[in-house]
């Protein structure tokens, strides 16, 4: 039951994703894949794999990532 939850999520989040980056595309917009990664948070500490695609390119997944000086990491914790 868990997991066809977890793949639900993940299909609708992939798809909303996708219409982002469509309808950034249609004001002229794109998403740089070179400048953005994906972090799945983790809060059981089960490493989950979430491949998520930006005009057929896979993001990089992360187990932390730093944004405006604070890291943020996948157990759900932040670090100024």
């Amino acid at each position: 039951m868990m997991l066809s939850c977890w793949l639900h999520q993940a299909r609708t989040f992939s798809y909303v994703l996708e219409w982002f980056a469509a309808e950034c595309e249609a004001a002229g917009m794109r998403i740089s894949t070179s400048k953005s990664e994906a972090m799945v948070l983790d809060l059981d500490r089960k490493r989950v794999a979430c491949p998520l695609r930006v005009g057929g390119e896979v993001l990089p997944q992360v187990e932390e990532f730093k944004y405006l000086r604070v890291l943020f990491t996948s157990e759900g914790k932040m670090e100024a």
